[in-house]
Protein backbone atom coordinates (compact mmCIF):
# COMPACT_ATOMS: atom_id res chain seq x y z
CA UNK A 1 0.00 0.00 0.00
CA UNK A 2 3.44 2.01 0.74
CA UNK A 3 4.44 1.99 -2.45
CA UNK A 4 1.00 2.47 -4.61
CA UNK A 5 0.83 5.81 -2.50
CA UNK A 6 4.51 6.41 -3.28
CA UNK A 7 3.09 6.32 -6.97
CA UNK A 8 0.51 8.69 -6.28
CA UNK A 9 -2.16 5.74 -7.00
CA UNK A 10 -3.43 5.83 -3.18
CA UNK A 11 -3.61 8.80 -1.44
CA UNK A 12 -3.52 7.52 2.12
CA UNK A 13 -4.37 9.99 5.40
CA UNK A 14 -2.82 9.14 8.70
CA UNK A 15 -3.08 9.67 12.23
CA UNK A 16 -1.90 12.81 13.67
CA UNK A 17 1.01 12.09 16.24
CA UNK A 18 0.76 7.41 14.89
CA UNK A 19 1.86 8.00 11.76
CA UNK A 20 1.82 4.15 11.45
CA UNK A 21 -1.87 4.53 11.74
CA UNK A 22 -3.86 4.86 8.42
CA UNK A 23 -7.09 6.58 9.19
CA UNK A 24 -8.65 6.28 5.42
CA UNK A 25 -7.82 5.80 1.91
CA UNK A 26 -8.74 7.71 -0.99
CA UNK A 27 -8.49 7.28 -4.79
CA UNK A 28 -7.76 10.66 -7.01
CA UNK A 29 -10.14 10.99 -9.52
CA UNK A 30 -7.16 10.60 -11.83
CA UNK A 31 -6.30 7.09 -10.85
CA UNK A 32 -10.39 5.91 -11.93
CA UNK A 33 -8.75 4.32 -14.75
CA UNK A 34 -6.13 3.03 -13.49
CA UNK A 35 -8.19 1.14 -10.77
CA UNK A 36 -10.65 -0.07 -13.29
CA UNK A 37 -7.86 -1.43 -15.52
CA UNK A 38 -6.60 -3.59 -12.54
CA UNK A 39 -9.31 -5.18 -11.78
CA UNK A 40 -10.66 -5.63 -15.40
CA UNK A 41 -14.40 -3.64 -15.00
CA UNK A 42 -16.42 -1.05 -17.28
CA UNK A 43 -15.90 2.23 -17.74
CA UNK A 44 -18.90 3.87 -16.05
CA UNK A 45 -20.15 5.52 -19.13
CA UNK A 46 -20.17 2.33 -20.49
CA UNK A 47 -22.00 0.53 -17.74
CA UNK A 48 -24.54 3.35 -17.78
CA UNK A 49 -25.09 2.94 -21.60
CA UNK A 50 -25.59 -0.88 -21.24
CA UNK A 51 -28.31 -0.29 -18.12
CA UNK A 52 -30.30 2.13 -20.97
CA UNK A 53 -30.16 -0.78 -23.45
CA UNK A 54 -31.37 -2.85 -21.18
CA UNK A 55 -34.32 -0.93 -20.28
CA UNK A 56 -35.18 0.04 -23.83
CA UNK A 57 -35.53 -2.78 -25.16
CA UNK A 58 -37.70 -4.17 -21.97
CA UNK A 59 -39.76 -0.78 -22.73
CA UNK A 60 -39.91 -1.82 -26.55
CA UNK A 61 -41.57 -4.98 -25.45
CA UNK A 62 -44.32 -3.61 -23.39
CA UNK A 63 -46.08 -5.31 -20.79
CA UNK A 64 -49.48 -7.04 -22.34
CA UNK A 65 -51.54 -6.49 -18.67
CA UNK A 66 -50.39 -2.79 -17.70
CA UNK A 67 -49.10 -1.16 -20.77
CA UNK A 68 -49.02 2.20 -19.70
CA UNK A 69 -47.59 1.62 -16.10
CA UNK A 70 -45.13 -0.43 -17.64
CA UNK A 71 -44.48 3.13 -20.10
CA UNK A 72 -44.30 5.38 -17.31
CA UNK A 73 -42.13 3.07 -15.10
CA UNK A 74 -39.71 2.39 -17.99
CA UNK A 75 -39.44 6.17 -18.78
CA UNK A 76 -38.60 6.66 -14.97
CA UNK A 77 -36.24 4.02 -14.55
CA UNK A 78 -34.42 5.39 -17.99
CA UNK A 79 -34.59 9.23 -16.30
CA UNK A 80 -32.80 8.18 -13.28
CA UNK A 81 -29.93 6.24 -14.95
CA UNK A 82 -29.61 9.23 -16.97
CA UNK A 83 -29.17 11.81 -13.83
CA UNK A 84 -27.24 9.10 -11.46
CA UNK A 85 -29.18 8.20 -9.32
CA UNK A 86 -31.49 5.14 -7.66
CA UNK A 87 -35.41 5.01 -8.38
CA UNK A 88 -37.72 2.74 -5.70
CA UNK A 89 -38.39 -0.04 -4.80
CA UNK A 90 -34.85 -0.60 -7.18
CA UNK A 91 -32.63 1.35 -4.92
Amino acid sequence: MEALAKTGHLLLKRHRYRTYVIEWIALPLAQEAWLRQLFGTSASHELLAASLDIVTGFSRAGHPRFPNEWAVLCAALRQAFSDGRTLRPFS
